[in-house]
C-alpha cells in the first residue's frame, strides 16, 4: 500500500499543475485508507482526480486507457504490455521511470526497488513530472516498454528459459549427498 499512498500524494502535489487522473484498480486491506486519501485529494483539487475502481474481473480496459502506468512487478509489466510508459515503484520511496536507460537495471534486479526513505516523495513526483513533461514521447516510451515485455517476459521467452533449465537439470547425474542436504 505504500506505493499507492505515495502515488495519491503525487497526484495531489502535481494535480494543480497538470490535469492528472489516477485510476486505482484492485482491492485490499488498504482500501479504507485509500478512500480517505482519495476524497481528500479530490476535495483539495476540486475535481475527481483519483478514482478507486476496485477489483475488476478483466482489468484490460483500465490498462488500455492509461497514458502512464505506475506499479511494481507484474502490475507494471501488464501496463507495459499494453504499450504504456511506466514508472516503477517499490519500497521506501523508490520510483524510477522505465526508459531505455533504466531497462537493464529492471531486467536484472526486477520491476521493483528499495529507496532511501524519500520523506518528501520527490522520487515519484519527479518521475511523473519527467514523463508528463515529455508527453509527446510517451507513445515511443510505451512502444519501447511493450518490446521489452514481449522480448524478455513473454510466455514463449520465459517457458523457453525454464525448459532449458529443466533439460539441463535432468541431464545432470543426481548427487545423493547434495539431494540429502537439499531435502
Amino acid at each position: 500500500a505504500e506505493s499507492l499512498v505515495r502515488t495519491l500524494r503525487a497526484v495531489r502535489t502535481l494535480g494543480r499543475e497538470f490535469p492528472l487522473r489516477l485510476v486505482v484498480i484492485g482491492d485490499g486491506a488498504a482500501k479504507p485508507h485509500l478512500e480517505k486519501l482519495a476524497a481528500e485529494t479530490n476535495a483539495y483539487l476540486g475535481r475527481n482526480a483519483v478514482i478507486l475502481g476496485g477489483a475488476l474481473v478483466d482489468p484490460r480496459p483500465a490498462y488500455a486507457m492509461a497514458d502512464i502506468g505506475v506499479g511494481m512487478g507484474g502490475s507494471v509489466l501488464r501496463g507495459m504490455a499494453f504499450g504504456k510508459a511506466a514508472v516503477v515503484v517499490g519500497e521506501r520511496g523508490f520510483a524510477r521511470p522505465f526508459t531505455p536507460q533504466t531497462a537493464e537495471q529492471f531486467y536484472y534486479k526486477g520491476m521493483y526497488g528499495i529507496g532511501d526513505g524519500d520523506p518528501d516523495n520527490e522520487n515519484l513526483t519527479g518521475a511523473l513530472r519527467e514523463l508528463i513533461s515529455i508527453r509527446q514521447s510517451l507513445p515511443d516510451l510505451g512502444a519501447f516498454a511493450r518490446r521489452f515485455v514481449v522480448e524478455r517476459h513473454s510466455i514463449e521467452v520465459v517457458s523457453s528459459l525454464l525448459n532449458g533449465l529443466l533439460v539441463n537439470a535432468a541431464a545432470r547425474p543426481l548427487r545423493v549427498g547434495a539431494a540429502v542436504v537439499d531435502s
